[in-house]
């Protein structure tokens, strides 16, 4: 999306509804009749995945109801013209894609990968920061790796100036009105994730399991389509003992406490987070001591790491995912 038709969006929603402007939290079976009654009189604009209190909330399944929507659009005569707001802005998706492709380290066998599943869309190039550069650095400066590929890629339009892609996506993710992307530099990987606003809300209730396959992966152009599966979130009911789950959901074996780690890791995939937010995110009345074992267990791992470091009992502190705790989720559960 253009800055010109964020802009128009926001107007919208801070102007409300009105004779020329409807919000639909969800998509509406009166759908085809607003869209009639616009079109037979002045015009006007729906936007889908909005409140009534003009809130964005997204949509669930996006291409279905892209598609629901163009459908009955089309039905119409003569047929309407329907205007999509993406879900995430498509520059600063392809801004991270370019990104991949021209600072990724050519030595390596592995490829760029792009990971699209329900609750993020990640972006993973392999070869790490350039010698010289750590993650603070990211919008600031820049250390090209491949600076003749960049600099035909600068010629083609493809990128922009050197070191300011992270800054011009982190721009378009906050006028799109979305999180802005986090940026992990653990080991020999680069991954951009792109929080996606659905799959936010589904974590925060605890409903997504982090370990299944993405719904799509792609490899340099080659595109797969996965299962995209979900599970209720709350862990198994009981272990392979017979024994039933603990009130907060940790099990007593060990496959109730890697269950409880997944879904820790899945909360943090979205944004860092304390660890009041995460007990509340998963359901649970206060921070319990399950929590804080599977919190320290996390950290002794390397899987989550401080937001401010060296400072363990800031009131500021909170938890983000690293590389190694991404690579945890894409392994199958136990």
């Amino acid at each position: 999306m253009t800055r010109d038709v964020a802009s128009d969006v926001s107007a919208l929603l801070a102007r409300g509804e009105g004779a020329t402007v409807e919000f639909k939290r969800a998509l509406a079976r009166d759908l085809g009749r607003e869209l009639c009654a616009f079109a037979n009189a002045r015009g006007g604009t729906v936007l889908i995945g909005v409140s009534d209190a003009g809130k964005i909330v997204g949509v669930a399944d996006h291409n279905r109801v892209k598609s629901q929507v163009q459908s009955t659009a089309r039905s119409a005569d003569p047929p309407i013209e329907v205007e999509e707001r993406p879900e995430l802005p498509e520059e600063a998706l392809r801004e991270a894609v370019a990104n991949a492709v021209a600072h990724r380290d050519y030595r390596s066998t592995a490829n760029v990968q792009i990971y699209v599943f329900r609750d993020r869309i990640e972006i993973v190039s392999p070869g790490g920061l350039p010698a010289g550069m750590t993650e603070a650095d990211l919008g600031t400066k820049s250390m090209p790796r491949n600076p003749l590929l960049f600099g035909m890629l600068y010629r083609m339009d493809v990128v922009e100036n050197i070191g300011s892609g992270i800054r011009r996506i982190r721009r378009l993710c906050r006028e799109h009105g979305v999180a802005e992307p986090i940026i992990d530099t653990s080991g020999q990987w680069v991954t951009v994730t792109f929080p996606r606003p659905a799959g936010r809300r589904n974590l925060q209730r605890g409903v997504r399991d982090a370990g299944r396959q993405p719904e799509s992966r792609t490899e340099q152009g080659q595109e797969s389509s996965g299962n995209g599966l979900e599970s209720d979130g709350n862990g198994p009911e009981s272990n392979k003992n017979g024994l039933e789950s603990s009130k907060n959901g940790l099990e007593s074996d060990e496959n109730g406490l890697e269950s409880l780690q997944r879904r820790v890791l899945a909360l943090l995939l979205v944004e860092p987070l304390s660890k009041s937010a995460l007990a509340d995110a998963l359901g649970h009345r206060s921070v319990s001591a399950g929590l804080n074992r599977v919190m320290h267990r996390l950290l002794q791992d390397g899987r989550v790491a401080y937001t401010v470091p060296g400072k363990p009992n800031s009131r500021l502190q909170k938890y983000r995912i690293t590389g190694a705790g991404r690579n945890f989720l894409e392994k199958p559960g136990k």
